[in-house]
């Protein structure tokens, strides 16, 4: 069974891919399932009958973008010279134990979105096709037998490494951690149908083939390498284990042909899917990825069922269509703004767009960029953000204090509230009213439950 995690635009969710359709598991009873209840036969087979019922609400896969099954592992444990054929190429012996590294849970990085070269002046960026283990359930000593039932299920890692920073540093979480170094997905393969330790793999850059394989080749099976590690930490759900790569990678090839900016890897598995990214330079101008708007969606909105199906059905209580694919699930135009609030359907990418004409509108950033700001001002220094942008250093701080002016300082905050057009959110419908106090209603960011705070605390 391939589990998959997506976005139509609006918040990520699971469901099951049968061929080109998915069933979207939002509509089982339980909610969206846990990687626990992946890892649980009782709710495969309750969700299986679901799928063969045509139960479930389903949309085209080509209508979604596809999501990594994990996009922030707890941990991520990789397995080095774990294909005989990839210690062959090194002229390596065969381990007598498996050989453990880590990896930066923030190198994960969803299908489709691009793998960010650093440096092609001064890095090597290489390629690797690997089996990734996702586990369900926490296990700690565990035997090899024990080891499956603890396992929600398989998926592709691109375990992407930076050679050069391996080979200066000696040894490998620096070279195998840059941010985007660990593409993951497309699928999320549960059940006993799938023999993790026979199917083919294989990588290519640009449709060439590079590496081709068969898990068989393993030299610890899964069984073993979950049971090994488990003898030395507790495994917990959400914790990825990447098993290793076949022969083929760039870096012992005769030439070196390692990933250069332009390139497009596809890390296939038999059962799985074909995980495909284009590698670009990061000196280009920043690329935010769809799993960082996902994450910024959780952060910075308000449940989407709040902002729609109140507003529509509260405040208008008729029926009104998408400006955009004519879909009647959504809400109507506002009035603050002449032409501010054009409303849309869930269904359209541009769902975030009404953002834009609130508080931020005057610093003229894109979404994605104001987004990115947010989320890092806490943590990097203006002058970097700015440079990670490619934008006007004042320009950026200039957002940064207005951020600051309007958040206080206060550890997370979201956009519970934005009332600059008030039709917008889940204030909607309230506009001039009085709070519970008697007063007219504050306006801009505030925490959830708190008066906004006006204290700053400027960066430079």
């Amino acid at each position: 069974m391939q589990f998959v995690r997506y976005t139509d635009g609006t918040a990520p969710t699971w469901g099951v891919k049968d061929s080109s359709t998915i069933h979207a598991l939002s509509g089982v009873p339980e909610g969206e399932p846990t990687l626990g209840e992946i890892s649980n036969r009782t709710y495969r087979s309750r969700v299986t009958t679901l799928v063969e019922s045509d139960t479930l609400t389903q949309v085209g896969a080509d209508e979604v973008s596809l999501l990594a099954p994990v996009p922030r592992p707890g941990k991520i444990v990789c397995c080095g010279l774990n294909y005989r054929d990839h210690a062959d190429e090194q002229d390596e012996e065969i381990p007598d134990q498996p050989m453990l590294f880590g990896k930066a849970p923030t190198a994960v990085t969803n299908p489709g979105d691009p793998i960010v070269h650093p440096d092609p002046d001064k890095e090597e960026v290489d390629y690797e096709v690997e089996l990734g283990v996702v586990i369900g359930e926490r296990g700690k000593d565990l035997t090899e037998s024990e080891a499956y039932e603890h396992v929600a299920g398989y998926t592709v890692v691109n375990d992407v490494s930076g050679r050069t920073a391996q080979n200066a540093d000696g040894q490998f979480y620096r070279g195998k951690s840059y941010d985007t170094f660990a593409p993951m997905g497309p699928t999320l393969v549960a059940g006993a149908d799938f023999d993790p330790n026979s199917v083919d793999v294989e990588l290519r850059v640009d449709g060439e083939v590079r590496q081709a394989s068969s898990t068989d080749q393993f030299i610890f099976d899964v069984g073993e390498l979950v049971a090994y590690i488990s003898q030395s930490m507790t495994l917990r759900a959400g914790d990825v284990i990447s098993t290793g790569t076949p022969g083929g990678v760039g870096i012992f090839r005769d030439p070196v042909e390692v990933l250069e900016p332009g390139q497009t890897t596809a890390a296939e598995i038999e059962g799985i899917g074909s995980l495909t990214n284009p590698v670009v330079d990061r000196s280009s101008r920043y690329i935010v990825t769809q799993q960082f708007l996902e994450e910024s969606a959780q952060v910075f909105l308000p449940p989407r069922e709040r902002c729609f199906e109140r507003l529509r059905l509260a405040r208008f209580g008729e029926t009104v269509t998408c400006v955009h694919c004519g879909d009647d699930a959504v809400v109507k135009r506002g009035t603050t703004d002449k032409d501010a609030q054009q409303y849309r359907c869930k269904h359209c990418e541009t769902y975030f767009s009404d953002l834009t004409k609130t508080i931020f509108w005057q610093h003229r950033f894109g979404l994605e960029e104001m987004f990115y700001i947010v989320k890092e001002m806490r943590s990097e220094p203006t002058a970097q953000i700015a440079r990670d942008l490619d934008r006007d250093y004042e320009a950026v701080l200039n957002f940064v204090h207005k951020i600051q002016d309007v958040s206080g300082d206060i550890d997370e905050f979201d956009l519970y509230d934005v009332c600059e057009a008030d039709e917008v959110y889940v204030t909607a419908g309230e506009k001039g009213l009085e709070d519970e106090d008697g007063n007219p209603r504050k306006r801009g960011l505030k925490k959830r439950g708190a008066e906004p705070s006006h204290q700053t605390n400027r960066q430079s």
